[in-house]
């Protein structure tokens, strides 16, 4: 299977942190992300504890070694417009530490929306680039539901 840019990958990883997200948030799933090509290489665009950044394919793989369901948009989108929303917040924006410990610990404390695409978790990084209704405080788990039961989108397989 080839991937492509705009696709999101929904991950699971053997990580402590991994585990305990996907313990908290009674789910199988902790991490999201979309890949992305540019200068011809290929790689994800990720909200990780050091931020949104891009991360080429390979070192990403060897680095986390997510297992992943990928989905893929069954409607027409400019990749471009796409990968430029997304990388425009590579590399500033910072990770949303609050959002994180407030979910873990299981407050339905709302954040503060001024502070909404400022920083993100991965999930809500994924939801913002693509514009998904409600996602700035989705879950991985949350948006890979969102996703296998939406029409506009297909699980490729792997």
């Amino acid at each position: 299977m080839i991937l492509e840019s705009g696709d999101i990958l929904v991950c699971r990883g053997n990580s402590w942190i991994s585990r305990g997200i996907m313990l908290i948030t009674k789910g199988q799933w902790s991490h999201a992300c979309i890949v992305a090509e540019t200068w011809e290489q290929k790689g994800v665009i990720e909200a990780q504890k050091n931020g949104v950044n891009f991360k080429l394919w390979d070192v990403w793989q060897s680095r986390w070694g997510y297992t992943f369901e990928v989905f893929r948009s069954v409607e027409q989108f400019d990749k471009k417009e796409l990968m430029l929303k997304a990388f425009d917040k590579c590399g500033e924006t910072k990770y949303d530490w609050f959002t994180f410990f407030r979910r873990i610990f299981g407050s339905r404390k709302q954040r503060d929306k001024s502070k909404e695409n400022k920083r993100f978790i991965c999930s809500e990084f994924v939801a913002y680039v693509w514009n998904i209704e409600d996602g700035y405080d989705i879950t991985p788990e949350e948006l890979y539901k969102y996703l296998i039961n939406n029409k506009k989108w297909i699980k490729v397989q792997h």
